[in-house]
C-alpha cells in the first residue's frame, strides 16, 4: 500500500521507526515535509502525495490535533480525498488525548490504542486494513494511474525518492535517476549513516534489516561499513531475548558476528579494531551463556586491549564476564572501574558493573561506591537501578546480617547523602515509608546525629504499635533505640 504518515515534528524519531518497519513490509511511505509554520499553505507535492495514497496513518498527540497544527492541515486534505474515513484513515494514539478533543473526522473511525510495541501493532493494523481492502499491488505500472488518479506526488521508499511528473495526470510515480556513481555512493552512505543513528536510538531490528538491504557502494566503502558495524555493536550491547522468543542467542548473534569479523578482515585498526574484538567477545559470551559454544569469550578481550589499552568495551565486557563466571573478582572490579573512569560510554560500563554488584553480598558495597561517584558527578541514577538498590539493600537495612554487607562501604556522611539522593523523601511511596524511615535513622545514627535518629525511630515505633505490627522491623527499631 501507499501510506501517508502524519505526525507532529517532535515525534520524528518515532515516525522514523514506524516508517522503516512499514517499508520492511513492502509498503511505500510518504513521511517527509517542508519546514512550514502552522497555518501556511499546503505544498502541492504533499497534496499530491495524499491524493496518491491508499491510507493515512495519523499519530495522535495533543500537538497533532491542536487547531492550526500542520497535522490538521494534512487531515483536512485527507478529508477532501476521502469523504468517509473508514478504511482510509488509521489514527494511532501515541500520547493520550481525550476522545472529545479529536477532530470529528477521526472520531468517525476506530482509534488504535496500542498495548505493547506501538510500531509492531501499527504494522499489524495496516496489514489487516490491506487485507480487508482485497490486497494491494506493491508497484503501479509506469504510465498508469495510482490510487489517487495521478497528479503530482512525492514519496519516500528505502531512501530513494519517487517523483511524479508535474502536470501530466495519470503518469503515477517514477524513480529519480541518479546522475553519477559519486552521487549514488554519497546517497547510499548517507542512508547508512542515518540508519545507524536510528539503530542507536533503539530501533535495532528494522534499522539492521534496512542496512543489510543497502548495496555496497562503489566509493566510500569504509563509511558504509562503519555504519553497519556500529549498528551490529550497539544491538549486541542491548541484546535481550525473552523466554518466549523463538530465536536463540546463537541465532541472534550469528549475522552480527559475521559483520564484525568482516570488519576485522577488511583491516580495521586501533580503537575500531578494539571495539570489534570486544564485541566479538561479547557475542561469544552470549552464545556461551546458553551453552551454544565451547569457545572461551575471554580470549577476545586481551586482543582488544592490545589495539587500544583503555578501550571501554574491552575492559567493561571482560570485567563483567569474569564476575558472571565467578573468577578473579578483584581483577574484574579493577577493569570495570577503569572503564567507568574513562571518557567513552561510561553509562554502559556502569550498567555492566551494577548488573553484577547489586545482588551480590560481597559486591554491594562496591555498588554503593559507584552510586556515590555518580552523585558527586551529578549523573542521574536510572530508575531501574534505583529500584534495585532499594530492594536489594536499603529495604533490608533492618536485617543486621544484610546491612553488614554495605554499611562500611563509604564514610557515614557520604552513605547518608547517597541514600537520600537515591530516594528523596518527597518521592517515597506510602508502602515504603516505614522501611525508608528506619534506613535513614540507621544512617543518621552512624553520622552522629543521634537525637534526630532517636526522634525518627520513636515516631516509627508509634506507628508500628498503632497498627499492632510485630516482627523483624519492630524488633530492629527497638534494638536501635536501645
Amino acid at each position: 500500500m501507499r501510506l501517508f504518515l502524519s505526525y507532529p515534528s517532535e515525534e520524528r524519531d518515532c515516525a522514523e521507526r514506524l516508517r522503516l518497519a512499514l517499508e520492511a513490509e513492502g509498503h511505500d511511505v510518504f513521511q517527509d515535509r517542508s519546514d512550514l509554520r502552522s497555518g501556511e499553505s499546503f505544498h502541492e507535492p504533499l497534496r499530491a502525495a495524499m491524493q496518491a495514497a491508499d491510507l493515512l496513518v495519523f499519530l495522535v498527540t495533543p500537538a497533532s490535533v491542536a487547531p492550526g497544527s500542520y497535522c490538521r492541515s494534512e487531515l483536512a486534505v485527507a478529508q477532501q480525498r476521502w469523504r468517509r474515513p473508514s478504511g482510509h484513515v488509521l489514527p494511532v494514539m501515541l500520547k493520550d488525548v481525550p476522545i472529545a478533543a479529536l477532530p470529528a473526522y477521526l472520531q468517525a473511525v476506530t482509534l488504535l490504542r496500542t498495548e505493547g510495541d506501538l510500531v509492531a501493532e501499527t504494522v499489524q493494523a495496516v496489514a489487516q486494513l490491506a487485507e480487508r481492502a482485497g490486497g494491494w499491488r506493491r508497484w503501479w505500472p509506469l504510465g498508469g494511474s495510482g490510487p489517487g488518479g495521478g497528479g503530482t506526488a512525492t514519496a519516500l521508499r528505502g531512501g530513494a525518492v519517487l517523483l511524479a511528473v508535474a502536470g501530466l495526470a495519470g503518469l503515477g510515480w517514477r524513480w529519480q535517476v541518479d546522475r553519477t556513481a559519486e552521487q549514488e555512493a554519497a546517497r547510499t552512505v548517507a542512508e547508512a549513516q542515518r540508519l545507524a543513528k536510528l539503530c542507536e536510538g533503539g530501533s535495532f531490528a528494522p534499522a539492521w534489516q534496512a542496512l543489510s538491504a543497502l548495496p555496497e557502494p562503489p566509493r566510500q566503502v569504509d563509511a558504509w561499513r562503519e555504519a553497519r558495524e556500529g549498528c551490529a555493536m550497539v544491538w549486541l550491547r542491548h541484546a535481550r531475548i525473552s523466554s518466549s522468543a523463538k530465536q536463540s542467542f546463537a541465532q541472534f548473534v550469528a549475522p552480527l558476528k559475521a559483520e564484525l569479523t568482516a570488519g576485522l578482515a577488511a583491516g580495521a585498526q586501533g580503537r575500531r579494531a578494539a571495539d570489534l574484538l570486544a564485541h566479538l567477545g561479547w557475542a561469544t559470551f552470549l552464545e556461551w551463556r546458553e551453552g551454544a559454544t565451547a569457545e572461551d569469550p575471554l580470549a577476545h578481550y586481551p586482543q582488544a586491549l592490545k589495539s587500544d589499552a583503555a578501550n571501554v568495551y574491552g575492559l567493561a565486557m571482560w570485567g563483567h564476564n569474569l564476575l558472571f563466571m565467578g573468577r578473579e573478582v578483584e581483577g574484574a572490579k579493577v577493569k570495570l572501574d577503569q572503564a567507568i573512569a574513562g571518557s567513552r560510554d561510561r553509562a554502559f560500563a556502569r550498567e555492566l558493573a551494577l548488573s553484577q554488584a547489586i545482588n551480590r553480598d560481597d559486591l554491594q558495597g562496591w555498588a554503593l561506591q559507584i552510586a556515590n561517584g555518580m552523585r558527586l558527578e551529578g549523573i542521574a541514577m536510572p530508575p531501574e537501578w534505583a529500584r534495585r538498590f532499594w530492594s536489594h539493600l536499603f529495604a533490608r537495612s533492618f536485617r543486621e546480617s544484610d546491612a553488614r554487607n554495605w554499611l562500611e562501604s563509604l564514610p557515614a556522611q557520604e552513605l547518608l547523602a547517597t541514600f537520600e539522593w537515591l530516594f528523596p523523601q518527597t518521592e517515597v511511596r506510602e508502602d515504603q515509608r516505614d522501611l525508608w524511615d528506619f534506613a535513614q535513622a540507621l544512617l543518621r545514627q552512624r553520622t552522629g546525629h543521634r537525637e534526630e535518629a532517636r526522634v525518627q525511630l520513636q515516631e516509627l515505633q508509634r506507628r508500628l504499635r498503632a497498627t499492632r505490627a510485630t516482627g523483624s522491623l519492630a524488633d530492629a527499631v527497638q534494638r536501635l533505640l536501645r
